[in-house]
């Protein structure tokens, strides 16, 4: 009786250990090339089929992904995504033009490139504390009202002067059309850590 007992206990654990453990894509999914320290492998292009739920494998051929080339995943219609511990840098435009409404960024990435998430549906972001740099434009044109960072992450702008239209112009990392962007109002708060949430078509800062 107690044999099987046990027997019974051990096997939900191991459907329910089962249950939790991530499935990653078929690494045959992904086209890569040696990473900038030739030891590891940066992807370039995605050839598989599944568009709409990516999950990004934490090896390919043996060797360790550590960044997201530029462009791999644009306008692919892609809804949810899913990336493994282990990348440092996420790449230009590397998923702009698509359907994510959620995406949780690993805690070793430590860059954001220009574009990455540009023209997506995300509502709410967290930048790790391991982020130190975000490129321009990186999360504009996402209907963004809250967003979590770490504290001193350079947010690079890009701005110049439109002689036809008489003009200046400006890019930031987290452009929403606003009067204040996020970008100087984490400026304006001594790029401070903490969540900042907009209401009322202005930012407000939350410890």
């Amino acid at each position: 009786m107690y044999k099987k007992i046990i027997f019974m206990v051990m096997l939900v654990l191991a459907m329910v250990l089962s249950s939790c453990s991530e499935k990653y894509d078929d690494p045959s999914d992904y086209l890569s090339v040696p990473a900038d320290d030739g030891k590891t492998l940066k992807t370039i292009h995605y050839v598989g089929k599944k568009w709409r739920g990516i999950s990004v494998p934490p090896r390919i051929n043996g060797k360790r992904v550590t960044e997201i080339g530029d462009n791999t995943f644009a306008d692919l219609e892609i809804a949810m995504v899913n990336i493994p511990k282990g990348i440092k840098k996420i790449g230009a435009w590397s998923f702009s033009g698509n359907f994510i409404t959620e995406f949780s960024i690993p805690p070793t990435v430590t860059e954001i490139s220009t574009g990455a998430f540009m023209y997506n549906r995300l509502s709410h972001i967290t930048i790790p504390n391991s982020v130190r740099k975000i490129g321009y434009r990186a999360f504009c044109q996402n209907p963004l009202t809250r967003i979590t960072i770490g504290k001193n992450v350079e947010l690079e702008a890009l701005k110049g002067y439109d002689s036809i239209l008489d003009t200046d112009w400006a890019y930031y990392a987290f452009e929403l059309g606003l009067d204040v962007e996020f970008d100087d109002f984490y400026r304006q708060n001594n790029r401070r850590a903490g969540t900042y949430i907009l209401q009322g078509g202005a930012w407000h800062f939350q410890q």
